[in-house]
């Protein structure tokens, strides 16, 4: 659960106003093409192992999956349960801008 709140706080923002966003993987994915900082790439592969410790992703859907990365996801998460989950599902909602 540690490391699920470090990510939170670790998050950087922007400081120019204008370009807050353009980068998110929400944008689609040219995004991660355009990206000069590699962020979206991290990102992105970030919340490809979120998603597949949830089960809503395959490993083979995304060309960003990172094995490494997934394995230690896996192994920080360890076993499923309803709070861990519920936790997890909201960090993917906050990085997706997704809040349905």
């Amino acid at each position: 659960m540690k490391y699920i709140k470090d990510s939170i706080l670790n998050l950087c923002p922007s400081i120019e106003p204008i370009r807050i966003g353009v980068n998110h993987v929400s944008k689609g994915k040219d995004v991660v093409k355009n990206d000069k900082a590699g962020r979206s790439i991290l990102r992105q592969q970030y919340l490809c192992s979120l998603m597949d410790w949830l089960g809503g992703n395959r490993k083979e859907s995304s060309e960003y999956f990172n094995n490494e990365l997934n394995q230690k996801i896996t192994e920080w998460l360890r076993d499923k349960n309803q709070d861990k989950e519920t936790i997890v599902r909201l960090l993917v909602a906050r990085l997706m801008w997704d809040w349905r």
